[in-house]
């Protein structure tokens, strides 16, 4: 009832579903405060999200790991802390564990987490632009880049992967060794809005 009140048009519903998993986190059930953090992150109430996902971890059993990472990295972006973001959505998609391949989880294919992972790469190369590190900038812009391209192979309409891939390629055009292959990127960077705008949701 609460993620069906969590997942209603435009967050109509939001306080209606965090009243449900308070109920649920009284059971003593880690879903309670993990999915409390889901609906204070749509809120954009950080604090809030980060005080749900320690008592969630708190709770036994605790909740799954990829889970918890999945969620601490989306309050890691909104608290701007990029670096903390990027190692918990890389944990998502490319940890190997026991438990993993016990149940047979297997998140390389899962686009949302993956599109999160690129932009905290492209907000890290961006920084490390503003430090005048370019040599990092670059290899992090390339680490986004994958992860995007990636996004594409899945799931070949993400609009989301094309947008951050326009201004991949843009940005790339930008750290070009001469014009032939400036104007490359520049030629993909406009190839990726076209599709963007083709895939993108009619914001009416």
């Amino acid at each position: 009832y609460g993620i069906a009140l969590l997942l209603a048009p435009a967050n109509a519903q939001l306080k209606q579903a965090e009243e449900a998993f308070k109920e649920v986190e009284k059971l003593n059930r880690f879903d309670g405060p993990l999915n409390l953090a889901r609906v204070y992150i749509a809120e954009g109430s950080v604090n809030a999200a980060t005080d749900a996902l320690n008592r969630a971890l708190k709770m036994d059993p605790p909740p799954p790991a990829w889970t918890f990472a999945w969620l601490s990295g989306e309050v890691a972006v909104l608290q701007g802390q990029f670096e903390i973001a990027e190692k918990m959505f890389r944990s998502v998609i490319y940890d190997k564990t026991e438990e993993r391949a016990s149940r047979d989880f297997d998140f390389s294919r899962d686009y949302m987490v993956r599109n999160l992972l690129g932009g905290a790469l492209f907000d890290l190369s961006v920084k490390a632009s503003l430090r005048g590190d370019d040599e990092r900038a670059l290899l992090l812009l390339k680490d986004a880049q994958h992860e995007f391209e990636t996004v594409i192979g899945i799931d070949p309409e993400n609009n989301t992967a094309f947008a951050n891939l326009r201004d991949i390629y843009s940005r790339r055009a930008e750290f070009a060794k001469d014009s032939k292959e400036s104007e490359w990127f520049m030629a993909e960077s406009r190839k990726a809005e076209d599709h963007n705008i083709a895939y993108k949701p009619d914001d009416n």
